[in-house]
């Protein structure tokens, strides 16, 4: 156990740091374009923080009084019943600022599912991409329960429920820091979780990427509580959920599987150790159900999906094959390649796709120089995966575009101003949020590379789902932060820990002074 914990730290601090180089190394960038409304508040922050500490020096009982008062306010439940009130109305404004129109993935499936008459530009895109037929189903359910509303009002519906399943995994990470940590540390990451995710409005994107940060914040819930009752009935319980959660995982976001191979991995390690710390024979049961939930389940809804979804007909003959990303993943950045994409759609047999794909992952591995070439291009494709603290917002071609983008009263809102041109459009030029995100990742990167002194089974599980993720960018198509979120709960959590063990030294060494 120790071997493999020294092991799996050596890999995770080596990603971790890498990542961290490259988010220190964008922030000039980021500060440099930043308005001057942006630099006075920053100076009216310094001149806030320089009375603070005048105060702390000249006027220490007034500060301790205040100080007391503050935790006394912020440690009761009322204070946080107004934040989380303040949280939901501040995602509710933007739900109507910011929803709007676009031009990538998300939009094809919400005109498909609303029959929209704005143009179908790829009509077999879901055969091309057969995975997002489940999101496209489920639109199209919420679509007709809503009795089929406008486009722009579906829009706004739909955008609310995103905000439920982003508020909904929220709370799941802050249960878990809760359990793994102190109450303080678990409020500390709940807020960290708000500024970098929940109160950024992804939710006003309607993909999958919002669903599956929902999932693996419930399918680490889901193994936590199993654990905690450890009884048989609730094992089997528990394995359907798990089950259930995984079908869900693997049909919306299959890379969310390496959850499921972490949790094995775990498993397998404590058979091995013959580490006592859970009953493995009713952790096997447990998974046992959930693995053959996920195995038959995934047969019978790729059936209907496929070929029953009542929408659109889909022919997997022409999907894209597994190497088709890992070669687009091992090029330039690793990101999406429009070329690759139409070459690969235009080979009609999927052997020869498929083929045609491993040629080019030879070549490309070739002519990056071979085995230290190409571990120069990880080095590069991980700062591209994981640096950007505003996860890609505005990132692609046409990223968001808000309804009624000529609205003047619209477009002196702040979430308008501080989110979007002036033109009602998303782009990576809003310098101020960005710097903002930049220097709260930095801070959180550095609490999840703290997160290596922690050696609890939590933490191991944690590193090793984090280090699988990584893997899975890294190998596949990425090149850009917006993937990590469907990981950020895994990220979130280590940061807890990382917190938690910063916490513990500082007070250690406060004690050894005092002694």
């Amino acid at each position: 156990m120790k071997i493999t914990k020294t092991f799996i730290n050596i890999i995770f601090s080596v990603l971790i740091a890498i990542s961290l180089v490259g988010a220190i190394a964008l922030l000039p960038e980021n500060i440099n374009g930043v308005s001057l409304s942006f630099v006075k508040s920053v100076n009216f922050l310094i001149l806030l923080i320089i009375l603070l500490l005048i105060l702390r020096h000249f006027f220490y009982n007034i500060w301790e009084k205040s100080v007391n008062f503050c935790k006394a306010i912020f440690s009761h439940k009322i204070t946080w019943v107004v934040i989380i009130a303040l949280v939901l109305l501040w995602q509710l404004v933007c739900v109507f600022l910011l929803s709007g129109t676009s031009t990538w993935d998300w939009m094809f499936l919400v005109q498909r599912a609303t029959t929209a008459k704005l143009g179908w530009p790829w009509p077999n895109y879901l055969s091309v991409n057969p995975n997002n037929t489940m999101l496209l189903k489920l639109e199209s359910i919420y679509f007709h329960l809503l009795g089929r509303p406008s486009f722009e009002h579906f829009m706004y519906a739909l955008n609310i429920a995103n905000v439920a399943i982003v508020d909904f995994g929220t709370y799941l990470i802050w249960k878990l820091a809760k359990k793994f940590t102190s109450p303080l540390v678990a409020k500390l990451t709940f807020v960290l979780t708000l500024v970098l995710f929940t109160c950024v409005p992804f939710f006003v994107i309607p993909y999958s990427d919002t669903l599956s940060f929902f999932l693996t914040a419930a399918i680490l819930y889901t193994v936590v509580r199993a654990i905690d009752f450890q009884q048989k009935k609730r094992f089997y319980l528990f394995g359907f959920l798990l089950g259930f959660e995984l079908l869900l995982s693997y049909l919306l976001k299959p890379s969310l599987m390496v959850l499921l191979i972490a949790v094995l991995f775990v498993f397998v390690l404590l058979i091995v150790t013959r580490n006592g710390q859970i009953k493995l024979k009713s952790a096997g049961i447990m998974l046992a159900i959930s693995i053959a939930f996920l195995a038959i389940g995934s047969v019978l809804m790729k059936e209907y999906l496929y070929h029953h979804n009542g929408i659109v007909k889909v022919d997997t003959r022409q999907a894209l094959p597994m190497s088709h990303f890992a070669a687009m993943g091992i090029t330039g950045d690793g990101d999406y390649n429009v070329t690759d994409m139409f070459n690969s759609a235009n080979i009609k047999d999927p052997e020869a796709r498929n083929k045609a794909s491993l040629r080019l992952i030879k070549e490309r591995f070739i002519n990056q120089g071979g085995i230290l070439g190409y571990e120069k291009f990880l080095i590069h494709k991980q700062i591209k995966n994981s640096a950007d603290g505003s996860m890609a917002w505005g990132h692609e071609v046409y990223y968001l575009k808000a309804f009624h983008p000529n609205n003047e009263q619209l477009e002196k809102t702040f979430p308008r101003r501080y989110f979007l041109e002036k033109n009602g459009i998303a782009t990576e030029g809003k310098f101020d949020f960005r710097t903002v995100q930049q220097i709260f990742w930095i801070i959180a990167l550095v609490l999840i590379l703290g997160s290596i002194f922690d050696q609890s089974l939590w933490g191991l599980f944690l590193k090793i789902s984090a280090v699988g993720f990584f893997a899975f960018l890294l190998i596949f198509e990425g090149g850009r932060t917006r993937y990590l979120i469907q990981f950020l709960p895994v990220l979130f959590l280590l940061a807890s820990l990382g917190m938690q063990r910063g916490i513990n030294y500082v007070a250690q060494i406060r004690r050894n002074k005092q002694g």
